[in-house]
């Protein structure tokens, strides 16, 4: 990994003497890398979709779903590599990716984010997404993109022990983040939140007011498990 180090008059001179390069700062502005706290790399290959452009939220995602769930693990592979080249071309080099979709027999989806990410050499804090409710019960995603709780928390167990990195300036930590109660139940949403607190990691639970077809997550009986 390149370091840089701006070097300022009362610098110790061996930060100066030991660069490989010396870029002159004279008239410019140095500013630090960006940090991108929310992203979807796999939407990067649905872009510019004209049957849903001016679809209301609830409506895009549906629409959207018949989509997705035919994604596999190279398509994702391919889109984090596209969606990290073009922040890294803006300045960010540090960066999060909420990935929640897993279609049946594409388990590694977060494992190749991963592996692109190392590739373009940003730091990654991708957060593990999880969808328990499928529309036959009550929710909006089809039952092709779906997981059981246990095959959640399975896998975010496996990855936590796999990649996440807890030394200072780690370059991979995982997050847990379950999608909003039309698509995750309760339940999932309660045991995802005592593992993060176990495991000392980020927990993020997702939007719901963005949505407004559907009732409250109150009333949906489906959810409340």
């Amino acid at each position: 990994m390149t370091r840089l180090w701006l070097w300022v008059p009362g610098s110790p001179p061996a930060l100066k003497n030991a660069a490989e390069q010396v870029i002159r700062g004279r008239d410019r502005l140095a500013l630090p890398s960006f940090v991108n706290t929310h992203h979807h790399f796999y939407q990067t290959l649905f872009r510019n979709v004209k049957a849903v452009q001016n679809s209301r939220l609830e409506d895009w995602a549906v629409a959207f779903y018949e989509l997705w769930q035919h994604i596999d693990e190279e398509a994702v592979y391919q889109a984090s590599l596209v969606a990290l080249l073009e922040m890294l071309k803006s300045g960010v080099t540090t960066t999060s990716d909420h990935h929640y979709l897993f279609p049946s027999g594409c388990p590694g989806m977060i494992d190749v984010e991963i592996e692109a990410a190392r590739t373009v050499g940003v730091r990654f804090h991708p957060t593990r997404g999880s969808m328990s409710l499928s529309r036959d019960e009550g929710g909006l995603p089809p039952a092709t993109v779906v997981q059981s709780k246990d095959q959640i928390l399975a896998d975010c167990e496996r990855l936590v022990a796999k990649y996440h990195d807890r030394t200072p300036r780690a370059m991979v930590r995982i997050g847990l983040a379950p999608c909003f109660l039309y698509e995750v139940t309760s339940s999932l949403m309660q045991d995802t939140r005592r593992m993060a607190e176990a495991e000392d990691l980020c927990y993020i639970p997702t939007w719901r007011k963005q949505w407004t077809k559907w009732p409250s997550a109150g009333n949906n009986s489906a959810a409340a498990r």
